[in-house]
């Protein structure tokens, strides 16, 4: 498995192994395997997703509209940080290592 940064992105199958039984030949079977992204970015992303799927315009406007957004905003700006650690500015031993495990 190659290296990847801290908090980066990382696969997650929830049941990696499915037993069909036995199936006679020529049949068709079908399985879905249900895979996660589980990464920092990924749960930042995916909590403001939902704040902004839920949250009901009415006590948006009721509220402070300026702190609203820039909560926003931050979360935002945390989910940049993370993609850009992940991605940009992780170690170049994880890099190397990387590297080395895809060409091996």
């Amino acid at each position: 498995m190659p290296a990847r940064a801290a908090d980066g992105p990382e696969l997650v199958i929830e049941e990696p192994v499915f037993d069909f039984g036995t199936v006679e030949q020529g049949t068709s079977v079908e399985h879905t395997f249900r895979v996660r992204n589980t990464g920092r970015a990924e749960r930042l992303a995916g909590r403001l997703r939902a704040a902004l799927d839920y949250d009901q315009v009415e006590e948006i406007l009721s509220g402070n509209i300026h702190e609203y957004l820039e909560n926003i905003q931050r979360q935002c700006a945390l989910i940049h940080s993370s993609i850009y650690q992940a991605y940009i500015a992780y170690p170049i031993e994880v890099a190397l290592t990387s590297r080395g495990a895809s060409q091996a």
